[in-house]
């Protein structure tokens, strides 16, 4: 065991980074800067994480948050510590999409998944919100009519509605929403999506602005299959998505 151990920038300023040659110093410099603990798991603030250079499996400690990030290939993803806490999954932004659709994040390492969505707003005016599941991965989107969804309506203008959506292809999580306001805000939970139970179920809690009012629903929504569901998509009936982010998160067994 070396009897110091020298700072990451000392080793690369001592080695230069020469490419030419056979082997060389260069191959000393490189087996020594791949396995250096700064290259694999670094620290810092949150707003100095790594841009560039990483590589899947690379490690992060903030010390302005209580996490470990990870990279995985193509964003760094926070893990929180401790039982019930929420890991960010997958994160998508719209921008005139078609579709947020959430291909990465269900596995079997979790059993609870929280969406979030914020700003969500629709090109088209006047549009319903939707979700379908996938069992494939997202290379298809089960359309048939077993998603059931029921939901209590409370608007600013003190309209309080109950509606219930049986057998549809999709579920309803937000109504009739215009686009010059704030778009679809809230939250959708996914229980147990993989199980082979023969419903799947979740909660929808979701705020949006209509025509004159702006309406909350809560509601819950059931998905009538006993096949594993591993992707989830969100889009408007008939508009395309303007902006808006919605993310996934993992709720920490």
């Amino acid at each position: 065991m070396p009897d110091t151990r020298r700072p990451l920038v000392d080793l690369q300023a001592l080695l230069p980074d020469n490419v030419t040659g056979l082997i060389s110093p260069q191959d000393a410099r490189d087996a020594v800067i791949s396995v250096h603990p700064e290259k694999f798991s670094q620290s810092g603030l949150l707003a100095a994480i790594p841009s560039t250079g990483q590589v899947i499996g690379d490690t992060y400690y903030p010390t302005n948050d209580p996490a470990l990030y990870r990279w995985n290939g193509t964003i760094w993803v926070r893990f929180p510590f401790g039982s019930g806490s929420l890991a960010l999954l997958e994160q998508h932004a719209a921008a005139s999409s078609a579709q947020l659709a959430f291909t990465a994040a269900i596995s079997a390492a979790y059993d609870v998944y929280q969406f979030e969505f914020v700003n969500v707003v629709n090109v088209t005016n006047t549009q319903d919100f939707l979700a379908q599941v996938s069992i494939d991965g997202g290379a298809t989107w089960a359309a048939g009519a077993i998603y059931h969804s029921g939901h209590h309506w409370i608007g600013t203008a003190g309209s309080n509605i109950v509606q219930g959506n049986a057998a549809k292809t999709a579920w309803y999580l937000a109504f009739d929403v215009i686009n010059s306001g704030d778009g679809v805000n809230g939250t959708l939970k996914l229980y147990a999506p993989m199980s082979t139970r023969p419903r799947k179920s979740a909660l929808i809690d979701t705020t949006a602005g209509q025509a004159g009012q702006h309406y909350r629903w809560t509601g819950s929504g059931t998905w009538v299959a006993t096949t594993a569901i591993n992707a989830v998509r969100f889009y408007f009936e008939a508009s395309l998505i303007s902006s808006g982010v919605i993310r996934c998160y993992g709720l920490v067994k």
